[in-house]
């Protein structure tokens, strides 16, 4: 949420009757592996809708398109996020949850678990899962 300043029209002065209000920062990056280039979308306008198909959700190059790279949206697991990836990239694309994101969730769940049934173990199992075996290094 980004914060935005509103000035009432009627104020012959500019500087009074300012209010703060808040939106919704639409962001986005996209990113083809092995590539330095990146490409950044923003928008503070319209909808989801909107803002995944024209500001935030930034297309690679279509060079990369065309040779068939996968698309690899991360997100915080708004439903919005992956139906746009799946509108935008089609069968290239692919969306998952971000770990941090994941960790919420989970916390919030263990949360629900009875503490007799060990809810610290438990939460400390289920984000073990998600990452990847250890290979010599991450």
């Amino acid at each position: 949420m980004v914060p935005t300043v509103k000035t009432d029209a009627t104020q012959s002065d500019k500087r009074k009757g300012k209010s703060v209000q808040w939106q919704e920062a639409k962001v986005g990056l996209a990113h083809v592996q092995g590539s330095k280039e990146l490409t950044y979308g923003a928008t503070l306008l319209g909808d989801v809708g909107h803002g995944g198909q024209n500001n935030c959700a930034p297309a690679p190059s279509e060079r990369a398109l065309v040779k068939g790279h996968r698309i690899h949206g991360v997100g915080d697991g708004a439903p919005w996020i992956a139906k746009q990836v799946k509108q935008r990239f089609g069968s290239q694309g692919s969306y998952l949850v971000d770990f941090y994101h994941v960790c919420d969730y989970l916390s919030a769940a263990a949360n629900a678990i009875e503490v007799a049934c060990g809810q610290q173990r438990w939460l400390t199992k289920q984000k073990e899962r998600p990452k990847p075996k250890a290979r010599g290094r991450y």
